[in-house]
Parts: structure tokens; C-alpha cells; sequence
């Protein structure tokens, strides 16, 4: 597929420019780290529905995640508006996102176990599907901020690094603050009240970087890969989407991370039921 270059010679990415796209990667791992960590036990043993269900909506969720990922990376390769292909889906993003995160963690109180089923997959997925509509098009951004393979390494470390500082520095805030468990026994992960300020403050950090890293990189517009001037159908996106999807790399690459995946998440979700069911531990 023939992409439009450019506009014009792109002056060096800013050093601050970097930090800016980077801390952007913060949304996505905090929103990786509370789901796999707290969301089961929080619906299961906080909200009261039956673990079964509450696992049936997360695998229902990632499938939808699954099919829903070429699709709007293949939308986003293919915009042309005033401010590029990537950063209005970006921008687009925080609001609903945030949002949507914080649904997730305050559901209804006296609702039933369906209508609170029915809560979880709209919020799980509408979590998803802004995360998508922000996270694919951020990654695409890099290759197309800096050339090179030593200075998109660098770029993408320093994304690296804000992933992990934004979903480690969350779980310890909420262990540590807003689910820390009191010497009187209070508190702790099955507190109800201890996640409505562990949603506040995911929320705002979610809304804060997505706005910051979109914002901060919008100078380095004009000097993008634009997309290709062609008329594009249902059918040819189909196709391009089969074609990557029919490369044997690519196939391996994502049965791997898809293995992965369904360990670690399997991990984080089991591991505070092993604390406090199996060990009979508690909170510090």
C-alpha cells in the first residue's frame, strides 16, 4: 500500500517532545493492571456476582477486544483530516475513557445479578474499546515521530517505562491508600468505599495523560506520514486485514502474547484470592 510522505523536512524530535509521547503509555498499563488485579474479586466478592459470570464477561470482552483491534487500526491508517490519522483518535479517547473507567468500579448498589451482569460487559467493554481507539493509534505514532531502529528503541523504552510506572505506581497507591486495610480490620480490597477513590484518581490520571501526550505531540503533525490518497471499500479493508492476519510471523507472534496474556492475567486475578482464601493472609 503507497502512503503519502510527509510535509516537508520533520526538524529532530524534542527531548521533551519524547516525554510528552511517552507518558501517554501511562493509561493503558493502569488500565491493564486494575482489570487483571482487582476486577474480579472486586465484582465476585464486593459486588456478589457468581466468579463464572464475571469470568464469561472478561473472555467475552477480549474476544471483542480481538476483533475489534484490526478493525479500528486499519480506520486510523486510513484517515486524512487537519490534524492527521492518529492524534483525533487519540484526543477522542480521553473523556469516554476515563469515564468509562470509573463506571466500571461504582456500579449500582441494589441492582441484580443480571442487570449488574448487563453493567460489567457495557463498562468492560466500553473501556476496551477506548482504550483501542487510544492505544493503537499512540503506538503508530512512534515509528512515524523518529527514524530509525535506535531511536525508535529509545522512544519506545521511555514508553516502556511510563507503562510500568503508571500501572505499578497505581496498584501501590491502591494497597497503600485507597484499599488499605486498617488496624481494626476495616478496609482492604473488600471495602465497597475504598474503590470509589482508587476510580476517581485512575480516571483522572487516564483523562490527564491521554490529553497531555496527544496535545504535547499535535506540533510534530505536519510532519507525519499522512495516509494515502485512494478511495477506500469495505471489501479492500477486508482484505488488507486478511493479508496481515495470513502472515505466519505475525500469527506466531500473537498466539504467543495471546498465552501470555491469559497467564499473567490468570496470575493477578488468582493471586489476591490465594492471599486471603488459601494463605489466610492480610494486608500491610
Amino acid at each position: 500500500m503507497a502512503v503519502a510522505p510527509s510535509a516537508g523536512e520533520a526538524p529532530p524530535l524534542r527531548f521533551h517532545t519524547k516525554v510528552l509521547y511517552a507518558v501517554g503509555g501511562t493509561a493503558t498499563y493502569l488500565k491493564l493492571r486494575a482489570l487483571s488485579t482487582f476486577l474480579v474479586i472486586f465484582y465476585n466478592q464486593v459486588v456478589g456476582l457468581p466468579p463464572q459470570l464475571v469470568g464469561s464477561i472478561l473472555a467475552v470482552a477480549l474476544v471483542f477486544d480481538a476483533v475489534l483491534d484490526p478493525i479500528i487500526g486499519q480506520i486510523s491508517d486510513n484517515v486524512r483530516s487537519r490534524w492527521g490519522r492518529r492524534h483525533p483518535f487519540m484526543l477522542a479517547a480521553a473523556l469516554p475513557y476515563a469515564l468509562a473507567f470509573y463506571l466500571l468500579w461504582n456500579p449500582p448498589a441494589d441492582w441484580g445479578h443480571g442487570a449488574l451482569a448487563a453493567y460489567l460487559a457495557v463498562c468492560l467493554f466500553a473501556v476496551r474499546f477506548f482504550d483501542t481507539f487510544f492505544e493503537l493509534p499512540h503506538q503508530a505514532l512512534a515509528p512515524e515521530l523518529v527514524k530509525g531502529y535506535d531511536a525508535r528503541t529509545n522512544l519506545l523504552a521511555m514508553r516502556h517505562f511510563f507503562m510500568v510506572l503508571g500501572g505499578l505506581g497505581m496498584t501501590v497507591l491502591a494497597y497503600q491508600v485507597f484499599l488499605k486495610e486498617q488496624p481494626d480490620g476495616s478496609g482492604g480490597v473488600l471495602a465497597r468505599e475504598g474503590y470509589v477513590a482508587y476510580s476517581i484518581t485512575g480516571a483522572l490520571i487516564i483523562f490527564g495523560t491521554i490529553v497531555l501526550s496527544t496535545l504535547g505531540t499535535a506540533s510534530r503533525i505536519p510532519h507525519l506520514t499522512q495516509a494515502p490518497v485512494r478511495k477506500v471499500t469495505l471489501k479492500a479493508m477486508v482484505l488488507e486485514m486478511a493479508q496481515t492476519l495470513n502472515n505466519r510471523a505475525f500469527i506466531s507472534a500473537a498466539l504467543a502474547m495471546m498465552f501470555i496474556a491469559v497467564a499473567v492475567g490468570a496470575r493477578n486475578g488468582l493471586e489476591i484470592y490465594f492471599g486471603l482464601y488459601f494463605w489466610e493472609l492480610r494486608q500491610l
